[in-house]
């Protein structure tokens, strides 16, 4: 049933997920030095350059329960901080954000199923 992929949305975790290791590395660097690792970002701006939010949308909308998990996997394997009990934890929130999302569009796909059911007539008090 899925018809946009995750190509764009993987695009803008890509971007977010090297921010947060650029940003990591930066912390830990004193000086000028700590800024030569923004050019490692030039990449994901590169790829960028067609990255439409429109697009994205569309594909949130229609993520299947096997691109939510191909996108949790591609966190793992991209996100990477010094502070590995930092990164596990931002990683299942990323995860559980995933999760929400699904049920959430899961309650949506249910309420849309109960107003297709012709609701019922309250009845009028006998006197």
């Amino acid at each position: 049933m899925e018809k946009y992929g995750i190509e764009h949305s993987k695009k803008f975790l890509a971007m977010l997920i090297e921010l947060g290791n650029i940003a990591d590395k930066m912390g830990r660097l004193k000086g000028m030095a700590r800024y030569m690792h923004i050019t490692q970002l030039f990449d994901e701006m590169t790829a960028m350059a067609d990255f439409k939010f429109a697009e994205m949308k569309k594909e949130i909308d229609d993520y299947s329960v096997e691109e939510m998990a191909e996108l949790e996997n591609f966190i793992v394997e991209k996100f990477n901080i010094e502070k590995d009990e930092l990164e596990k934890v931002i990683e299942k929130a990323f995860a559980i954000g995933l999760k929400v999302y699904g049920l959430l569009d899961e309650l949506k796909l249910l309420l849309k199923k109960e107003e297709k059911v012709a609701p019922v007539e309250p009845q009028k008090p006998v006197e």
